[in-house]
């Protein structure tokens, strides 16, 4: 398992530690729209706050690059994939529950949208977050560059 949850009260933490780096594969998504939808459902829960469990200091990656191209992954697994996690995203984003994202050193992409989607976001002096995808060349949906956007602001 790479994401646990504990709870303090009324608020839980979702440790993210999927070694080395959170690479977000389809395992992880499910993982991770598990234990939300567990805590959704849980009515003492008022707030989650979603941290990197890893050794170094990044909280993900961003998606696992071995899930969006041949010959690591099919049409099927890949459409399971972006569904998983746009049911997630969406779940923080909409969610009653007050939810925050603790970010220590790099967030980019997936990463960066997961924290995005949450209420609030903190983030260690050295750390950087960043939709990065068409580096690799892999276009940015729409939607996570407008919530980018509603986020941080047009940049200038």
């Amino acid at each position: 398992m790479s994401v646990a949850v504990s709870k303090d009260g009324d608020v839980a933490v979702v440790t993210i530690a999927k070694e080395p780096v959170n690479s977000m594969d389809l395992g992880l998504w499910k993982e991770l729209l598990a234990a939300f939808e567990a805590l959704e459902a849980d009515s003492e829960v008022r707030g989650v706050v979603f941290v990197s469990g890893l050794k170094k200091n990044i909280f993900t990656a961003g998606l696992d690059i071995k899930e969006l191209y041949a010959p690591s992954t099919n049409k099927e697994r890949l459409f399971e994939m972006w569904l998983t996690l746009s049911k997630v995203l969406t779940r923080i984003y909409a969610s009653p529950m007050v939810t925050a994202a603790a970010i220590n050193g790099a967030c980019p992409a997936g990463g960066c949208c997961l924290a995005l989607c949450c209420d609030y976001r903190v983030i260690t002096a050295d750390g950087s977050m960043g939709l990065n995808e068409t580096q690799l060349g892999i276009q940015v949906p729409i939607y996570w560059i407008e919530l980018f956007a509603s986020v941080v602001g047009q940049r200038q």
